[in-house]
């Protein structure tokens, strides 16, 4: 079933959330500086400045608007520096924004606390973490999935595309909620999601 959005309104919900804080103009390079010497906290983000649950107001303080693409729904793209982040938001149930997911890509990105560097090799990942299992969830917001936005502008509607293809297949270790999306063998990307535990993901060897 595909969800509906009316793109102008909720996007003006998250601005007025936001406004209360004093924040530059546009992205620019300064998490490379806040988060250097850093790692990657399986289950939590980068602890004390940017974690899972960090309301999104909070984490522009700290970081600056990140830039944005229609395509991804609450996704903010900070890629000025020598290696890239992304944080992804959610909403709660009192339609507050708050961080669901942090995501970290390029050669000079932080290792996680287990020492694991993108441009890895999954052995090392498996060495590091034990067997995960294949990760079929969402990194995003799920209510944003299969999503159809109408613009009150002029009526038009777009069919976002499947911004989660790239996650399908992933290692992950859901007790963790740690992601590891290879490419030919190595690391590409390192996710901190949500930790999930269900029948169809329960780990195996997963190293506490």
């Amino acid at each position: 079933m595909r969800s509906t959005l009316v793109a102008p309104l909720l996007l003006a919900a998250f601005a007025h959330t936001a406004s209360a804080q004093t924040v530059p103009i546009g992205p620019d390079a300064r998490y490379v500086k806040l988060l250097a010497g850093k790692p990657l906290v399986d289950g939590k983000g980068f602890a004390g400045l940017i974690e899972l649950g960090t309301p999104t107001p909070e984490m522009y303080k700290a970081l600056g608007p990140g830039r944005e693409d229609p395509n991804f729904v609450f996704w903010y793209f900070y890629d000025r520096g020598a290696w890239q982040l992304t944080v992804i938001a959610e909403t709660t149930p009192s339609n507050d924004f708050q961080t669901r997911a942090i995501e970290i890509s390029g050669p000079k990105a932080p290792p996680t606390s287990r020492g694991i560097h993108i441009g890895d090799t999954a052995a090392q990942v498996t060495k590091a973490y034990g067997t995960g299992v294949v990760f079929d969830g969402t990194v995003g917001d799920a209510k944003f999935a299969h999503m159809t936005t109408h613009d009150l502008r002029d009526g038009s509607s777009h069919v976002l595309p499947d911004v989660e293809a790239a996650y399908k297949g992933g290692v992950f270790y859901p007790a963790l909620g740690t992601l590891f999306v290879l490419k030919g063998g190595t690391v590409e990307r390192i996710v901190i999601v949500k930790p999930t535990r269900g029948a169809h993901d329960a780990p195996r060897d997963e190293q506490p």
